[in-house]
């Protein structure tokens, strides 16, 4: 039995998993860290996702996170339970677009008018599968963020 994963880590894989005859390119998964999981993920991906290519490095230098970030066609945090991750700015500052869950830190800055494309439910395998597919189909790229949030906007309210 898998345990439940505030990342998401398994939400993905299923989603992906189910993506298979959906989608006829290749599809690569790199996942990113040492958490807690990673051990019961490796061993799901290799028990159910044998045919797809699946890497799982320790970490990436941070003078190599562009290439990274630029090296993917999407970036993917089903995470459950997320103030705002850096990963989505940064993946975004890079042009990569990505998918979130509703509800977490990053709902706040995506448009709304996007929310339905950007973010899915949280814990919904059939919902986060819906929107990996539409993005490899319409291959929708990077948005303004919603700024009004930026600290910018804010800070200066308590600084007089």
């Amino acid at each position: 039995m898998y345990k439940r994963q505030s990342k998401g880590q398994i939400i993905l894989l299923k989603a992906v998993s189910k993506l298979e005859d959906m989608i006829k390119s290749k599809i690569q998964i790199t996942f990113v860290g040492t958490g807690p999981t990673r051990e019961m993920n490796i061993e799901y991906a290799k028990h159910y996702l044998s045919d797809l290519n699946i890497v799982f490095i320790d970490h990436i230098d941070h003078d190599k996170l562009v290439d990274f970030y630029n090296s993917l066609d999407l970036f993917v945090l089903p995470s459950f339970y997320e103030a705002l991750g850096c990963v989505y700015l940064e993946s975004i500052a890079c042009g990569v677009p990505f998918i979130g869950v509703k509800g977490q830190g990053i709902d706040e800055w995506v448009p709304d008018d996007l929310k339905d494309l950007f973010l899915c439910e949280p814990n919904n395998i059939d919902g986060l599968t819906k929107l990996i597919h539409t993005h490899f189909n319409n291959r929708p790229r990077s948005f303004e963020l919603n700024f009004e949030l930026s600290i910018n906007n804010h800070i200066n309210k308590y600084l007089k």
